[in-house]
């Protein structure tokens, strides 16, 4: 212990020589400030060597030597210029994200194989790829289509439309140009469409595809409406000859059930029957009117003698004069006034009956001993109509006796005929001069 004390104070001691000494022999070996204490620092370069004590030995010959002991790094101000650095950054890179200008990068596209908007029928590859690459309406590719409504009007007629229809049509469909407006084409028109004949199928097929017509007349405006004929008269006289609606001329000498005037609506029958005064040959004995437009009733006129005037099957106008209302149809009045058909009878007395009755019909019956003569007044029967009377189609030509059989029979069918006792067919002879017995020719 004092040795080491001894030698603590030559290491005091010489410790200020080794200081010089250091300085000069070892140069590089420094002593730091501050209380000295013995550390190791390397082979040849300190001042002792370690034993139980130190001894000074001299400058640079021994193991050991005395220097200040290091004070403890103080790394706070890193800490901190390290924080302030940290945060410096992060401002500057909000700074430079938020004026950076913004940039828009275009996707390359390619063309698409099909159109999948179209609506055509498609082909097998396009439906493939357009139901496996694109979104298509429920129906298209599969699922439920959606509910169509009915149209509220048809916009592929031809007719001048209403301007609810026209607005309607150019708002919802597609219309050829002109028609909703824009300028329809300008090439030259292949027919008159304008005329009023009955159209041919290809005059009909243009007009309609080109050109707008009036309701009805597409395809044709029906032929103009002829005037209404006006009435005109039949009279039947004698055994019996006929002046026809046409003005032609017939004679019928058979006897039976005839057709007078035949057509839908209108039925009149003679009953043709010889008597004392005609040698055989057929007159008009009587007259019968029936048909829908009398509702079922039927009206008769015979002769003064063996005939009645009945309506429905009772008499009526068994006074003279007197009259009849025809149930609310028409009337039916018996006088001695009017003209006679065959001015022969003109010094006998006038028994004539009067029938107005619906669809401007008239008849005037003059009633003899033993037959009747017949004056009728109408206009054509709508649909057509025949009979004794003739067609009354405007053409003499086609009423003579002849045709008129051939068109209408030798007589009225049992089924329909408005007498109740039926005349049978018995043909007529024909006389003419050469059958007078010479005597009475002179």
């Amino acid at each position: 212990m004092a040795g080491g004390m001894a030698g603590g104070g030559a290491m005091a001691g010489a410790g200020g020589g080794a200081a010089a000494c250091g300085g000069a022999a070892c140069g590089g070996c420094e002593t730091a400030a501050g209380p000295a204490v013995m550390s190791y620092v390397g082979s040849g370069c300190g001042d002792y060597i370690q034993e139980t004590s130190y001894r000074y030995i001299g400058c640079g010959a021994g193991e050991f030597e005395v220097v200040a002991t290091r004070k403890p790094t103080n790394i706070s101000c890193l800490v901190v210029g390290g924080g302030v650095g940290l945060v410096a950054l992060v401002l500057v890179v909000v700074v430079l994200l938020i004026s950076s200008p913004t940039t828009t990068t275009t996707p390359l596209t390619t063309a698409l194989p099909y159109d999948c908007n179209t609506r055509e029928t498609w082909s097998i590859a396009k439906k493939d790829w357009c139901c496996a690459n694109t979104q298509q309406p429920p129906g298209t590719c599969g699922g439920t289509p959606p509910a169509t409504t009915t149209p509220k009007y048809n916009c592929n007629t031809y007719e001048v439309w209403s301007p609810v229809k026209k607005a309607w049509c150019c708002a919802n469909t597609q219309q050829a140009p002109g028609k909703c407006g824009g300028t329809p084409p300008t090439t030259p028109a292949q027919y008159n469409c304008n005329t009023r004949e009955v159209w041919t199928a290809a005059k009909k097929s243009w007009c309609c595809a080109n050109t707008q017509q009036p309701p009805g007349t597409c395809g044709g405006l029906p032929p103009m409406p002829q005037p209404p004929r006006l009435p005109n008269e039949c009279l039947i006289w004698g055994d019996p000859h006929i002046s026809t609606f046409d003005k032609s001329h017939a004679d019928f000498y058979g006897e039976g059930i005839k057709w007078v005037v035949k057509s839908s609506e209108i039925s009149i029958q003679g009953k043709y029957q010889a008597t004392p005064f005609t040698n055989g040959l057929a007159a008009t004995h009587s007259i019968a009117i029936g048909g829908s437009f009398l509702q079922g009733h039927v009206l008769k006129v015979g002769p003064i003698e063996n005939g009645q005037i009945t309506w429905d099957g009772a008499a009526i106008c068994t006074a003279f004069p007197s009259s009849f209302d025809a149930a609310g149809l028409g009337s039916i009045s018996y006088n001695s006034e009017g003209n006679l058909v065959d001015e022969a009878q003109s010094h006998l007395e006038r028994h004539i009956v009067h029938i107005n009755l619906p669809n401007e019909l008239h008849v005037q019956v003059m009633r003899w001993s033993n037959h009747v003569n017949v004056r009728i007044s109408m206009p054509p029967v709508a649909g057509g109509q025949d009979g004794h009377c003739g067609n009354f189609n405007g053409n003499s030509a086609d009423d003579s006796t002849e045709q008129i059989r051939a068109r209408v029979g030798m007589a009225v069918p049992q089924g329909e005929s408005l007498f109740k006792n039926y005349v049978q067919v018995k043909p007529g002879q024909h006389i003419t001069l050469d059958d007078c017995p010479p005597e009475k020719k002179a």
